[in-house]
């Protein structure tokens, strides 16, 4: 389980690092902006790990919302 959570970690805050610039000052390599992408990839990664019920219950109301 601790992998699995790790790797969607190191997944989502890569992803997010590769394009991403610093939210304050606007440069690449900002030891803030590498902050903001490990947040980033831990609320995404507790969302694929934990947000099960969540991601379904968003998917009823966008089937909802849809039909």
């Amino acid at each position: 389980m601790a992998l699995r959570f790790m790797s969607w970690f190191i997944g989502f805050s890569g992803l997010y690092a590769m394009g991403a610039v610093c939210p304050f000052c606007g440069r690449v390599g900002c030891p803030t902006g590498a902050a903001s992408a490990g947040l980033v990839g831990l609320a995404f990664a507790s969302l694929m790990q934990w947000g099960r019920g969540l991601r379904l219950a968003l998917g009823r109301a966008v089937h909802q919302f849809r039909a």
